[in-house]
């Protein structure tokens, strides 16, 4: 799994499983990548300072494209399945 390019000040709305906080930006994208179900994140400020929200979802903006929207200071961003040919 890879990710897609980053969408500033988007969110994936309504299909949100999971929720809490992450120190850094990029322990957002570790926890999805690790999270069964996890298809596309959504990362922002939190009220507290340093502390930013990640929101794991279990769509996409191409499987729900009206559910992407915009929200200031949020970043969007979708996983990429990546599949390898094996010979053997």
């Amino acid at each position: 799994m890879r990710f897609k390019p980053a969408m500033e000040g988007y969110s994936l709305q309504g299909h949100v499983f999971k929720t809490f906080t992450v120190q850094k930006e990029s322990t957002c994208e570790v926890r999805c990548f690790v999270e069964h179900g996890c298809v596309s994140y959504n990362v922002g400020p939190s009220h507290e300072d340093g502390v930013y929200i990640c929101e794991l979802s279990d769509s996409d903006h191409e499987m729900h494209p009206e559910a992407l929207a915009r929200q200031n200071g949020f970043t969007y961003r979708a996983a990429e399945v990546i599949f390898i040919k094996i010979h053997v």
